[in-house]
């Protein structure tokens, strides 16, 4: 199906062959028609963003992305342009693009911040508190420690905070359940082949509730919980909160912590 401007970029053929384009397909997971149509008005960048991320899956998901490609995307090049030169227009930039950024996390699209080019003093403050703990002790003691420190979490952003910002990387974009579209037909069908037991327990998948359920039951927090798995406080607070499906391998992984049979 061929419409208008996107075809011109992601669908050219011609283009393709002389590098001013692009051609390639993918396809569409059900849940995002649903995403789009609820954000599209209030974080019309974040779609943006969401769709381009879709179809960058296919060229791998390890590939460095730079935020400039990112706000450009979201943007448009006039808007980029226009923030290099007026400092307003640079706050309301950013702000709009760490607010932008949240929501892809929210639903699953998580950024990995290159350490080196994007370290957490210019990163959003969501970002810095996504493993805040839960528990109200260790909430205390996390802000105790952090305002003991030289540069505190709430501390103004630095003055050259757009100029780094302008050179600053994601290593990638950790995806949802069931939008890894790398996979070919023929490793899904060997996968199916090599792993009959794994379907079936597929379908025995841990809801939020029992997880929620079960961690209270053994009386550890989220955070000593994510520990467990090898996972962020913030991803088992997405699972809780089903913003995120359990994926097969951390499925059996939770089943055995938690102590829950399929």
């Amino acid at each position: 199906m061929k419409a208008g401007a996107w075809a011109k970029h992601f669908l050219n053929q011609q283009g393709a062959r002389e590098s001013t384009a692009f051609y390639q397909y993918s396809s569409l997971p059900k849940s995002l028609l649903l995403t789009v149509t609820s954000l599209w008005q209030q974080h019309e960048g974040a779609c943006r963003m969401l769709l381009w991320l879709l179809f960058k899956t296919k060229m791998g998901s390890e590939q460095r992305l730079t935020l400039p490609t990112l706000m450009r995307i979201a943007y448009g090049e006039a808007k980029v342009l226009q923030a290099a030169t007026q400092r307003e227009e640079r706050k309301r930039l950013v702000r709009s693009f760490e607010s932008d950024l949240e929501v892809l996390n929210h639903y699953g699209l998580k950024p990995i911040f290159d350490p080196v080019t994007y370290p957490p003093d210019i990163q959003p403050l969501w970002a810095k508190l996504a493993d805040l703990p839960d528990d109200a002790e260790a909430a205390l003691e996390f802000w105790t420690n952090d305002g003991s420190k030289d540069n505190r979490l709430t501390d103004a952003a630095p003055r050259d905070k757009w100029n780094r910002l302008m050179q600053a990387r994601f290593l990638c974009f950790e995806l949802p359940e069931g939008w890894d579209v790398q996979a070919t037909q023929s490793t899904q069908k060997k996968q199916r082949k090599a792993q009959p037991q794994a379907t079936t327990l597929q379908k025995s998948t841990l809801s939020s509730q029992q997880i929620v359920t079960a961690r209270k039951h053994l009386q550890i927090s989220q955070r000593d919980l994510a520990n467990r798995v090898g996972k962020s406080q913030s991803w088992v607070r997405d699972i809780e909160n089903g913003r995120l499906q359990v994926g097969f391998k951390e499925q059996q992984i939770l089943l055995k912590v938690l102590g829950v049979n399929p």
